[in-house]
């Protein structure tokens, strides 16, 4: 689970808030002192008084590290960015993260379910790349929790052959530009590299 795109979100967003959690990788609810009845595997974030854990999904993870950080403004700056952080999340996860997942789960048809995946990912890359041709980053004007979660999904991508970020002075660089520039503006960032060398 360290490994995934899932983590990386988690540990990012933790790098990001420079809030002082410690991350661990459990096999069972019995491996988090302190947590009752949760999933059977999968990443805990400990607080530093060392008996508050936090589990469940990578999301809502996310969501607890803002609230204990709101000074990094990674759930928005106002209420209403809040939201529109928390719809971006969501479009990530439907668009990008559960076309990924099928995968998986389909490996009599794997060439075609490939096929399939990279045409739901282009169609949520054109759906960022157009909202990101009147702004530097998906909420407000910074950072936040919505531009770690697509990047953390759109790097597993990347690394799983779905899509091509680089940037290139061919005829097509015009194709998905804003979308690929603030891509590799936020995963060169610092607290994104030091995410990723975790894992």
């Amino acid at each position: 689970e360290m490994r995934s795109y899932r983590a990386l979100k988690v540990l990012a967003a933790a790098k990001f808030s420079s809030s002082p959690l410690s991350t661990c990788v459990r096999g069972c609810a019995d491996d988090v002192p302190g947590a009752m009845d949760v999933p059977a595997k999968g990443l805990a974030l400990t607080l530093p008084n060392g008996t508050t854990n936090i589990v469940g999904s990578a999301n809502s993870m996310m969501r607890a590290i803002a609230s204990f950080s709101p000074g990094s403004e990674l759930a928005g700056a106002t209420l209403v960015d809040s939201g529109i952080v928390d719809s971006w999340v969501q479009f990530g996860w439907t668009e990008i993260e559960v076309p990924m997942g099928a995968l998986l789960h389909d490996k009599e048809n794997a060439q075609s379910s490939v096929d399939t995946v990279k045409q739901h990912i282009q169609s949520a890359l054109e759906t960022l790349d157009q909202h990101l041709q009147k702004c530097t980053y998906m909420v407000g004007n910074g950072i936040t929790n919505a531009d770690i979660a697509l990047c953390s999904a759109l790097h597993a991508a990347a690394c799983s052959h779905l899509w091509d970020p680089a940037l290139s002075n061919t005829e097509r660089s015009e194709e998905l530009r804003c979308v690929k520039k603030w891509y590799h503006a936020v995963i060169e960032q610092s607290f994104f590299v030091s995410a990723l060398s975790m894992q």
